[in-house]
């Protein structure tokens, strides 16, 4: 019988794009978080729009696919997974101070600076002599 044989030289291997959401996480009601997969040719979202970023504003699964300059795709995803309430009504609504009085509060429960989790904490509320209502 007859053989054939052919071959290939390859010059050149590009790596996937590799787009970055970041990790799952949590928004404060009345904000959303900025997703920014990175610099890539093209984009396509969840939602079928096209910009280089996305706004999440509700509850749920964010997933961009990106291409690069070379047309290779990838994708990553992202969840958010609650939406928490602004920190609200740790002071009395009645609280009032005289001159030279000292008022000192304790919240119980205050939320973390990123909105993610309500957390016990040591902090201490003095005012003196306040000028204004808080």
């Amino acid at each position: 019988g007859y053989k054939t044989s052919d071959s290939v030289n390859i010059s050149t291997v590009w790596a996937l794009p590799q787009p970055d959401l970041g990790t799952d996480n949590t928004v404060c009601t009345g904000n959303s978080l900025l997703l920014n997969p990175g610099n890539f040719s093209r984009y396509q979202w969840q939602n079928r729009s096209t910009q280089g970023t996305f706004s999440a504003s509700a509850n749920g699964a964010y997933m961009v696919q990106v291409w690069d300059a070379n047309n290779y795709t990838s994708h990553d995803t992202m969840r958010t997974t609650a939406h928490l309430p602004l920190p609200a009504s740790f002071l009395k609504a009645t609280d009032s101070l005289c001159q030279y009085e000292k008022l000192t509060h304790v919240p119980m429960l205050f939320l973390n600076p990123i909105c993610g989790q309500r957390v016990p904490i040591n902090l201490l509320f003095r005012l003196k002599n306040p000028v204004a209502t808080y």
